[in-house]
């Protein structure tokens, strides 16, 4: 994938993409699967805030699927974070 413009670090996904791997993602209706909010923001190179828009949209629509994942933190102490994903349309 060629690395975004805008920091050199993050791909380059068009919004689009992004609501096709989160459909992806919903379909597998596994809880922990999905992506957080650091991981969506690093991704699409959005802002928190208009990828919780997006989330809220999806969850009007009845399509967000908000599960949780264990992950160590960075002082070593254990904790969990929610992703997200998306169902598919029907």
């Amino acid at each position: 994938m060629p690395k975004s413009k805008t920091n050199g670090r993050t791909p380059d996904i068009s919004m689009d993409e992004w609501m096709e791997e989160m459909e992806r993602l919903g379909a597998t209706g596994a809880n922990d699967e999905g992506l957080t909010m650091h991981e969506l923001n690093a991704l699409t190179d959005r802002s928190p805030v208009k990828i919780k828009d997006y989330l809220r949209e999806m969850q009007t629509e009845g399509r967000l699927i908000v599960g949780r994942r264990s992950i160590t933190r960075i002082d070593g102490a254990a904790g969990m974070v929610p992703v997200y994903s998306i169902k598919p349309k029907k």
